[in-house]
């Protein structure tokens, strides 16, 4: 598992060619994180959307006949199929995700006070996103659910020409109700 941290990322570009061990790192401009969530009290931006966790796995197109995957193409997917292709997937890249809680981070990143409202469960993906969101200093406190579906997580194939094929599952991201929200945290914001 790679998550964010202050420092540096050091990420595998997935590559034609034949330097395939060979790793690219980039400075990420994150200040210190530590409690920096709690510390956050007025936010400019907070947005509410699906939480899920994007697992990105270097694969290839057997793989994808293999488990009938249209390449390059989009699918949702129900939690049994998820479950089947994640566990039949090799070794990836997992990090929270979403668009809207994508936006959220960046806006974290570069120096604002942002926070995301969104649902996970109480299990292995649902402690990935809590971690990656709130280790950029983002605001994440929507309670995890404890029954019902799992995290929502997209599985992203990337064959060795460089097309990703998606199989998202939208799971406990759906299950956000009315009462999750936390009003004082909507309130608190400039831009929701």
């Amino acid at each position: 598992m790679y998550s964010l941290m202050p420092s540096e990322v050091r990420l595998k570009p997935f590559e034609l060619g034949k330097n395939e061990s060979q790793f690219r790192s980039f400075p990420v401009a994150l200040k210190s994180t530590a409690n920096a969530a709690e510390s956050i009290s007025c936010l400019s931006n907070n947005g509410i959307g699906n939480a899920i966790v994007d697992v990105l796995v270097q694969t290839d197109d057997a793989f994808l006949t293999q488990h009938s995957l249209q390449k390059g193409g989009m699918a949702l997917i129900d939690e049994q199929q998820a479950e089947a292709l994640y566990t039949a997937s090799g070794p990836g890249l997992e990090t929270s995700g979403g668009s809207v809680a994508n936006t959220m981070v960046g806006i974290a990143q570069l120096g604002g006070r942002a926070g995301f409202i969104g649902r996970v469960k109480d299990d292995q993906l649902g402690g990935i996103f809590s971690h990656d969101i709130r280790a950029v200093g983002a605001r994440f406190d929507t309670p995890t659910a404890i029954t019902g579906a799992t995290t929502a997580r997209c599985l992203i194939y990337v064959t060795p020409d460089a097309e990703r094929t998606m199989c998202t599952f939208l799971g406990a991201s759906t299950q956000l109700e009315p009462d999750d929200l936390d009003l004082s945290m909507v309130s608190d914001t400039k831009v929701l």
